[in-house]
């Protein structure tokens, strides 16, 4: 695990650039999927970078809700396909056999998979895939049969041709192709319908993988919108597994964009203190570096921007020298720091989620992934309004 590495890109580039605005407090702003999309295809489409800018071009279509974008993406996808491009086949391999672009296929899957298999540079993740989903639904037709009758209209936001019941030897797709709309796109006006879906079908998966972990009790919990005041272990490490894959695929969402490349103002003491810690610390010297900069914060009337700065470079030395605990003290009340730039809260809130999991602190580990989904515009559609009214400050 490499909790750290965002944090200290960013970090780096801060006290690498001179300070050019004045000492304001700053509050992330979170667009919502589809003014962030919309911005990122419209600036993608005046670059003139060929078939790489067309690749980009589909992956931001093929991200939004809006099936009828998806189908863009498709389009642009397939001449690319045809003429030999790897990652264009790749995508249609995949989002033709999750139904994103229309009714699921794995026409597209055969020939990517037998194509590599052939240049020995076998897709195992793909192959694995399709394998476990076929498996599963001959194992257990009878459930998904239903599951899919009952949920089928829970993700408002699928593709056009699906079949409306299940009966072919298909099936394995639309029930692919469903998990993956509640998954990716099934933001809606009844999000407890959604994860409840979810659970429905992770509690049949769950059965047929019982070595995996299992998400079907998370997902349930989080339908219900309440959260146990005193839960067991087990459903603290279902809600953290639903919750981690929920954000997974949620990243367009949770992304900030750029920012304008303004840097807070620090004194040039702050910033030349920092600097030489870090050269200390690449030079091995982090213990020292460590008490030189801890003694310069207690000695020294800093601002709260300054503070908030000298703790991010003393929590990656703690970091460093494997004090997690320690170092998970000094960031919690830097994440939602005004005094930090957007994607530097942004960037301490990731970290801090990769701590407590990486600590076992499950419960801490639930108030994080909330909290990071409870700027979002679209929250109340991804979650029940409850559960971000009910959390820990």
């Amino acid at each position: 695990m490499r909790p750290v590495l965002l944090l200290t890109l960013l970090l780096t580039a801060c006290a690498a650039t001179p300070p050019q605005v004045n000492d304001a407090t700053i509050t992330p702003v979170y667009r919502t999927k589809a003014d962030g999309l919309f911005l990122a295809i419209n600036k993608q489409k005046s670059r003139q970078d060929g078939e790489a800018g067309e690749l980009r071009l589909a992956a931001l279509y093929e991200n939004s809700d809006d099936p009828t974008l998806r189908h863009q993406a498709r389009d642009i996808l397939l001449p690319l396909a045809e003429r030999g491009f790897v990652l264009a086949q790749k995508r249609l391999a995949y989002g033709e056999s999750s139904g994103r672009y229309g009714p699921p296929d794995d026409a597209a899957a055969t020939r990517y998979l037998a194509r590599l298999q052939a240049e020995q540079k076998p897709d195992h993740t793909l192959t694995l895939s399709l394998q476990r989903d076929k498996q599963l639904m001959s194992t257990h037709q009878a459930q998904l049969t239903s599951w899919y009758a009952k949920h089928l209209t829970t993700c408002p936001n699928r593709a056009t041709g699906w079949p409306a019941a299940l009966g072919s030897d298909q099936d394995y797709l639309a029930v692919r192709a469903l998990v993956d709309c509640l998954l990716a796109y099934g933001a809606s006006d009844q999000p407890s319908a959604r994860l409840q879906a979810l659970s429905d079908f992770e509690a049949i998966r769950c059965a047929a993988e019982p070595e995996h972990p299992c998400r079907a009790q998370g997902f349930a919990l989080l339908a219900s919108g309440q959260l146990p005041t005193e839960p067991e272990p087990a459903a603290l490490a279902s809600l953290v597994e639903a919750l981690s894959l929920l954000r997974a695929v949620e990243t367009q969402r949770l992304h900030l964009g750029p920012q304008s490349g303004e840097r807070p103002v620090l004194s040039e003491s702050v910033w030349w203190e920092i600097q030489y810690a870090e050269d200390q610390a690449k030079d091995g010297q982090r213990a020292a570096a460590y008490e030189r900069l801890a003694q310069y914060r207690q000695d020294n009337r800093l601002t709260a921007k300054e503070q908030a700065f000298v703790d991010l470079t003393l929590a990656r030395l703690e970091l460093q020298a494997g004090q997690q605990a320690q170092a998970q003290t000094r960031l919690l009340p830097l994440r939602h720091s005004p005094q930090l730039p957007s994607q530097l809260q942004q960037s301490v809130q990731n970290t801090l989620i990769r701590l407590s999991v990486a600590r076992q602190d499950l419960a801490l580990t639930i108030q994080l992934q909330l909290e990071s989904f409870s700027p979002l515009p679209e929250r109340d559609r991804l979650l029940p309004a409850s559960l971000f009214s009910a959390m820990t400050p």
